[in-house]
């Protein structure tokens, strides 16, 4: 029942602009307070930039690790994996600036062993593992003490505010989106 939170989350927080150029997306959400969980892997080499390097979302699963999709790990070209230290997880707070407290370098990225990089792409997860674990100030997703009834949530990231924009600095979110599946 977790996992398939997780995956529900990554599903619409780490959606890859580079990989599902054209497909549908959620848009048009709201400026959104107070969700720390959400983060942005950010290309360091695009930092000035008006999207601040943002490339792809995810969520922090503990204080040093996140979640996100595979394809947002990998170099869209190539298909193979992005060179880590040139990317950085910015996470806990509503717009993305230079903060030391909401930036990590990362340690290690591990991608589902059995991930394909074209559609439908099956097992497209992974995780990031932090250089170091954020403050305790920045809260992991919380994840529910029982079952509960997955018809609709709020999701939230950096992505654009429509299907033709870029990035957001600042977060924003959606509610009441159905899962269907």
């Amino acid at each position: 029942m977790y996992t398939f939170l997780l995956l529900c989350v990554v599903a619409f927080c780490g959606v890859n602009s580079y990989t599902l150029q054209g497909a549908e997306r959620i848009a048009q959400g709201q400026i959104r307070n107070g969700i720390q969980y959400v983060i942005s892997l950010q290309d360091k080499s695009q930092l000035q930039i008006n999207t601040r390097g943002h490339r792809c979302g995810g969520v922090l699963i503990t204080q040093q690790h996140a979640l996100t999709t595979a394809a947002c790990t990998m170099n869209t070209n190539t298909g193979v994996s992005i060179n880590f230290a040139n990317f950085r997880v910015f996470a806990g707070t509503v717009l993305t600036n230079d903060n030391a407290n909401n930036v990590r370098d990362i340690a290690t990225i591990t991608i589902h062993p059995q991930y394909t990089r074209h559609i439908p792409f099956v097992n497209d997860i992974a995780v990031i593992t932090l250089q170091a674990a954020f403050p305790t100030s920045i809260s992991p997703l919380p994840m529910p003490l029982a079952d509960v009834a997955l018809t609709a949530c709020e999701t939230a990231g950096f992505g654009a505010h429509n299907t033709t924009a870029t990035a957001s600095v600042q977060l924003m979110s959606l509610s009441g989106v159905a899962l269907t599946g």
